[in-house]
């Protein structure tokens, strides 16, 4: 079975969410260092993401 790495990186993007502190604010740029990625990939998975209801974004 094959795994996307979109779906590997909406994966740790979540996990990143869930564990986040109200105070602190992930960015694009800290959770593309996270999964080892460009910021234009995670920019386009989080919008998958918020369009399933499953982030919310400022």
């Amino acid at each position: 079975m094959h795994i996307s790495n979109r779906f590997s990186i909406g994966v740790h993007i979540l996990v990143l969410v869930a564990r986040q502190n109200e105070e602190d604010m992930l960015t694009s740029e800290s959770l593309a260092g996270s999964v080892g990625v460009n910021p234009v990939i995670v920019h386009k998975v989080m919008s998958q993401l918020r369009q399933a209801d499953l982030i919310q974004t400022n």
